[in-house]
């Protein structure tokens, strides 16, 4: 494995290929176990016990001149680390109604690292 290429979105890495997919949905109780199962099997920390975290997420949403129009972003921050410390910033796009082969839908996202003010900063900015 070559240690100095670096893992960006799509790289490849050695013969392995890093690709970084972000899922959203319901798993129902029953299938939940075989879920955690699957997950910890593809992300290499099968003898690992899960990370606790507490998070607080806030959807701000601006509608635009054209009331159809309404643009969301996500921002989260972590509770149970100092109060400085930085939000993430979400935006997820429309789904793509292209493919119809594709057994989920894809949608585009950017997510981002942000500093601790960044609630006062969308507010001033319109979003509500």
């Amino acid at each position: 494995m070559n240690a100095s290429i670096p893992g960006t979105f799509g790289s490849t890495i050695g013969n392995v290929g890093n690709q970084e997919y972000y899922l959203q949905g319901s798993v129902l109780d029953s299938a939940r176990d075989t879920l955690v199962h699957r997950l910890k099997a593809l992300c290499d920390n099968v003898q690992l016990q899960p990370e606790s975290f507490q998070d607080h997420e806030i959807v701000y949403a601006m509608k635009s001149s054209n009331a159809s129009n309404v643009m969301t972003l996500r921002a989260r921050h972590a509770l149970d680390q100092p109060p400085d410390s930085p939000w993430q910033l979400r935006y997820l796009g429309q789904p793509e109604m292209g493919d119809k082969s594709r057994g989920a839908a894809m949608r585009s996202y950017l997510d981002t690292c942000t500093g601790p003010n960044l609630p006062d900063f969308l507010t001033e900015i319109g979003f509500k």
